[in-house]
């Protein structure tokens, strides 16, 4: 059997700052990881230390991309390999990182993905904690509410595919600025894709998986919603469950209110949406906006996060 080959996708624009601790990284792997920098025009010194550091077989492609998403499908169409995965500047694999990875492909010819914890660190390099995946289903990658936004979710790091799986799935959808990779992993779950993952961390991000900016909670969000309308195969209890908190959620966040136009008020939306009544972060607020009512007590500001 033909040994595995693993390459990377380094998506960049103006990242030297960290550029050189991932590419560092890939080197002291072995033979079989090469690197393909997809540059978009950068102004500082991003180029000279890839050409510094580049080998025989990595490359550095430097054009011009409509955001990370797009670069990466530049990368990854162009760079081979059996086996894909991708870093943003600053993120890195650890030591002997590389051998395992294709290891656990090659032992296990059914596995299209493999997954595994990855170290946090800070913006210095220092060790915050580890964030360990477990997403096995297409129902727990669309359960936002206690699996992606609880800890458990896939992190760009950690996550490495067969590029048989890329050409089944297709590239990365450049509609969703920041949350493509999440909407690349629901398509794949949705074909019935075998996931390993492992219990010791291969690789660190500067990322923070805990924390979703709200632009991104609004992607997901909407990705969900689409993915429900097109009747994926969930259970029909968590698919009410998820229907129910999305629509409250997309309320809260404002995603179903026409620009310029006030949300309509919240006892008017209760009347539309009775289920609501079962969802707590609701209750907490049909509670406050009654106190200010009656009692003139301040309400403190809505959660628009993914987090009940």
């Amino acid at each position: 059997m033909n040994p595995l080959s693993l390459r990377i996708a380094i998506p960049n624009h103006n990242g030297a700052r960290h550029l050189v601790q991932t590419l560092r990284s890939l080197n002291e792997q072995n033979s079989s990881v090469n690197w393909w920098l997809q540059d978009d025009q950068s102004c500082d010194e991003s180029l000279e230390l890839a050409r510094a550091l580049a080998r025989p077989d990595d490359t550095i492609s430097c054009e011009h991309d409509s955001g990370t998403a797009d670069a990466l499908n530049k990368a990854i169409s162009r760079m081979g390999g059996d086996i894909v995965g991708f870093l943003p500047p600053g993120d890195y694999l650890l030591p002997g990182a590389a051998h395992r990875i294709l290891e656990e492909f090659q032992d296990n010819p059914g596995t299209d993905v493999v997954a595994s914890p990855v170290r946090c660190i800070d913006a210095r390099g220092q060790f915050l904690q580890l964030h360990r995946t477990r997403v096995r289903s297409l129902q727990e990658i669309l359960d936002i509410y206690r699996v992606w936004s609880k800890g458990r979710r896939l992190v760009p790091a950690g996550v490495f595919w067969r590029r048989s799986l890329w050409d089944k799935v297709g590239p990365f959808n450049i509609h969703y600025n920041l949350s493509f990779d999440y909407h690349f992993w629901v398509r794949c779950f949705r074909t019935g894709i075998r996931i390993q993952t492992l219990s010791i961390p291969l690789s660190a991000t500067r990322a923070n998986p805990s924390s979703l900016p709200i632009p991104q909670a609004d992607e997901i969000r909407t990705i969900v919603q689409h993915t429900l309308k097109s009747h994926p195969r969930i259970g029909p209890f968590f698919l009410w469950q998820l229907q129910n908190r999305l629509s409250y959620d997309r309320f809260l966040s404002g995603q179903d209110t026409p620009p310029n136009q006030l949300p309509p008020p919240l006892h008017q939306q209760l009347s539309l949406h009775p289920r609501w009544l079962l969802i707590p972060s609701f209750r907490r607020q049909l509670y406050g906006a009654l106190r200010r009512r009656f009692f003139g007590s301040s309400l403190s500001q809505s959660n628009t996060s993914l987090h009940p």
